[in-house]
């Protein structure tokens, strides 16, 4: 009996090491096939991109959610960080040969250079910020694509993408904070919104903020959804 347990133990840490190899090259090492990498790239970007994950909106408000209640960084560190894990992408890309790749593996190939490249080729740029030439502007500005973002990609449909909106709600101050401190930098390194820009934005903003906190757009869309989510919601507003 106890042999027959001993070759149980054995083959079964067989077939542990056997499924460890290629879990391990999914993950961590040199992917089997380039789309493989591509799904493992877009998964990091999504985890790195917790705004974008909300907008494919496949995990919110599941035991897998674990990004809905939070905001991407904003500055010259996830500027460089981004580039970095861009020329980090390229580099395992580039372990493939294109040459033994299928023409439509040749295709996935060369997008995914392609898409990383953009963002690398920006290093020469110190003035440039994470969120591209200008982090505020009227109709592009990451201002306006946040407050935009909350009230119509952030779905509202249990309890946990409702206290969830609410964090976000308390993480929008920080990284509006952020925003206009790439602005100031930007602006010391010559770098500033044409005037007439600037008066828009500056008018874009104080319609935002104009209105009293519960009467704002991003609390008054929260209340409707809630209503019309199924079943009954209760969330502790701070």
């Amino acid at each position: 009996m106890k042999r027959l347990f001993k070759g149980l133990a054995w083959g079964l840490l067989g077939l542990v090491i056997v499924a460890a190899y290629p879990a391990y090259r999914l993950v961590w090492g040199h992917p089997f096939t380039i789309n493989q990498l591509a799904n493992r790239q877009a998964i990091a970007f999504l985890v790195k991109n917790p705004e974008i994950l909300t907008t494919i909106g496949a995990i919110d408000g599941t035991v897998l959610d674990f990004h809905s209640g939070k905001l991407a960084a904003v500055g010259v560190a996830k500027r460089d960080e981004d580039i970095a894990w861009a020329e980090q992408a390229i580099a395992e890309v580039k372990e493939f040969d294109r040459a033994q790749l299928s023409p439509q593996e040749q295709i996935t190939y060369d997008i995914l250079l392609d898409f990383y490249g953009q963002a690398v080729a920006t290093r020469p740029f110190p003035w440039l910020s994470s969120e591209g030439l200008y982090p505020i502007s009227p109709m592009f500005g990451t201002q306006v694509q946040l407050a935009g973002f909350l009230q119509s990609q952030h779905v509202i449909k249990n309890a946990k993408t409702a206290r969830n909106y609410v964090a976000r709600l308390h993480a929008m101050g920080g990284k509006l904070d952020a925003l206009t401190a790439e602005m100031q930098r930007q602006s010391g390194l010559g770098v500033v919104l044409p005037p007439s820009l600037l008066e828009k934005s500056l008018v874009v903003i104080n319609d935002t903020i104009a209105a009293k906190p519960v009467d704002n757009a991003l609390v008054t869309s929260f209340v409707e959804r809630m209503n019309e989510a199924s079943g009954a919601i209760v969330v502790a507003l701070d």
